[in-house]
């Protein structure tokens, strides 16, 4: 890492101090400062490990929540039975939708569902405003219980950067649950914005090594008893 690089994070550190500092003043709220090299599935895996609460709830710092009652809808699904991680219709920055929930295959990798479409589209499957059922969610917005987190083992540490919450997903699949997205929060995402573009080669590699049972043989039909 440059020395220039070296002093941007260390001012961003130091604004990022003096943010918490001035806007969690009476607000019963915790900061953790993570010191360890940046891996993004292992941050998340100890904030859980920190926390007090049985819904757990992931929302990255590019995130702009424009809807009130937001944690009300999260919550709301991912405290029903049966459900395993509940995500968010996500827009980006040039006001199409960026995130519709996450399917398998339709580029023979992970894609999301709905992307470059304006919001409130109609679609071959429907209106892009109907609530799904996906394999996956972006980890940017997603909300799931404390149980069915530890039950498939959190995220995957062996992700650095990109694919943990598909994975994630697809775990949750896997034992039965059902992945929701919902339409009914209005959160815009500026994806990259606070790491850059650059996606780590293994965290493909780990993708696609995950995906393989899904990719080759289809999707298989599941219920939870």
């Amino acid at each position: 890492m440059g020395v220039d690089r070296r002093r941007q994070r260390r001012a961003l550190g130091r604004a990022t101090r003096q943010w918490y500092a001035e806007h969690l003043d009476g607000f019963e709220a915790r900061v953790l400062w993570w010191h360890e090299p940046f891996n993004y599935s292992a941050v998340n895996n100890h904030a859980v490990d920190a926390a007090r609460g049985e819904l757990l709830v992931f929302l990255n710092d590019d995130c702009r929540v424009r809807s009130a009652d937001w944690l009300h809808e999260l919550a709301g699904w991912a405290t029903q039975g049966g459900i395993g991680t509940v995500g968010v219709q996500l827009i980006g920055a040039e006001g199409t939708i960026q995130h519709g929930g996450v399917v398998l295959g339709l580029s023979g990798f992970a894609d999301h569902l709905f992307a470059g479409l304006p919001p409130d589209s109609e679609t071959w499957l429907g209106s892009t405003n109907w609530y799904r059922n996906t394999m996956a969610n972006t980890a940017a917005c997603v909300a799931v219980r404390r149980g069915v987190f530890e039950e498939v083992g959190g995220f995957d540490e062996r992700f650095e950067l990109l694919g943990s919450d598909v994975a994630l997903g697809l775990a949750c699949h896997g034992r039965g649950y059902r992945n929701v997205t919902t339409p009914m929060i209005d959160v815009d995402h500026l994806e990259s914005v606070t790491r850059g573009p650059a996606v780590p080669s293994h965290d493909m590699f780990a993708s696609y090594w995950w995906y393989q049972r899904w990719l080759r043989v289809g999707i298989p039909s599941t219920r939870r008893t």
